[in-house]
């Protein structure tokens, strides 16, 4: 097993001379280990690969992706060094947050704000014919700056030409891991890692337990994952990808522009699915608003008593059915952190319904008895 650098480690790059120490280690991935280090030109990252064809590959990309305006770190320079770091390069070191951990911190409005960032980064990097594949929330770096929220990459070890096979990919981010599509390089495919990284927060440590269970079965708990999710703008938009009414992060953009506006910010009380009754059918969030669920059928009315006069009571009118739609269930607004139920206009004809066959139930009852003349 090759040794690794530990903090406080100092070294010599072999070529450049360059003096560095070793701070702490930032993360670990598929093709090597970033760490944070000291350089004469300030704090830098380092990532040290086992193998010089993995360094030499990463390297290429790096100088080709990361420059002007590229979400990457800027590349700095590449070389060996001791059998701690055989093979490295040194890039600009990111400070900032993962986003993972701001999501695990529920910060909900700044996740809004980052995936907004994400979607113009990858148009970016979609332009030179590249996706990023691997594009899980560790791998997207929040900061704060004056112009508000900004996003880092922070590993281009999977970027991978559009047309050819994903090499590196984190199966809760994989959309062939759910059974939806092929690990094709593309840019639908940063797409779904994107939509399933964010919808899958909750799922985060259950990949094992997830991989015993079939595609469909997985798309069942994700989907329901989104479903809860505390932006309703997310499901659409990944209900929207599915149906191949969006292809490429341009359009994502597009389309998550279109969306109302409460669509796109945090909701104060994340509706949850119920279980019991008409709320267990099935619901969608469309750019037109929430599907309502099946309204519960009213009960007939109670037939009126003959009258001493030979006329028959009244009898009461059946309740209304409720119709599909946002109709079919009264809704419920929140104001000052209550509920508060909102009565629509079928509910008033029914209780106005009720109250006349009432009325000329009592006046039968009053003519029988010869209350009435």
């Amino acid at each position: 097993m090759p040794q690794r650098p530990v903090s406080g480690f100092r070294f010599t790059a072999k070529w450049s001379g360059t003096p560095l120490v070793v701070e702490d280690m930032l993360g670990e991935g598929a093709n090597g280990a970033v760490y944070r280090v000291r350089t004469p030109l300030g704090r830098a990252a380092m990532k040290v690969c086992t193998s010089s064809s993995d360094v030499a590959m990463e390297w290429s990309l790096l100088t080709s992706l990361g420059q002007g305006a590229s979400a990457f770190p800027k590349p700095m320079f590449i070389d060996d060094g001791p059998a701690e770091a055989p093979f490295f390069y040194v890039m600009e070191w990111i400070p900032g947050i993962p986003l993972h951990q701001v999501m695990g911190n529920r910060d909900f409005g700044t996740v809004v704000k980052a995936f907004e960032s994400i979607i113009l980064a990858l148009m970016n990097l979609h332009a030179a014919g590249y996706a990023f594949c691997d594009l899980k929330p560790e791998n997207v770096m929040v900061t704060h700056e004056p112009s508000g929220v900004a996003i880092r990459f922070v590993d281009v070890g999977g970027v991978t030409k559009f047309g050819r096979s994903v090499r590196q990919y984190t199966p809760l981010c994989d959309r062939a891991f759910f059974g939806i599509g092929s690990r094709k390089a593309e840019p639908s495919y940063d797409l779904y890692a994107l939509l399933l990284g964010l919808a899958s927060g909750s799922l985060s440590g259950q990949s094992r337990n997830l991989a015993k269970e079939d595609p469909l079965r997985r798309r069942r708990i994700v989907l329901q994952s989104m479903r809860e999710f505390p932006v309703a703008g997310i499901e659409m938009m990944f209900a929207a990808l599915e149906q191949h009414n969006i292809h490429d992060a341009h359009e994502l953009w597009q389309a998550w522009n279109q969306l109302p506006e409460r669509a796109r910010r945090v909701r104060l009380n994340p509706s949850r699915r119920r279980k019991s009754g008409a709320s267990s059918a099935s619901t969608q969030w469309s750019p037109s608003g929430t599907s309502g669920t099946s309204g519960t059928s009213g009960t007939s009315g109670t037939s009126g008593t003959s009258g001493t006069s030979g006329t028959s009571g009244t009898s009461g009118t059946s309740g209304t059915s409720g119709t599909s739609g946002t109709s079919g269930t009264p809704r419920q607004h929140t104001y000052g952190g209550h509920r508060v139920r909102k009565t629509d206009w079928t509910e008033w004809v029914m209780w106005a319904s009720l109250g006349s066959a009432g009325v000329a139930c009592l006046a039968a009852w009053g003519v029988l008895l010869g209350w009435l003349r």
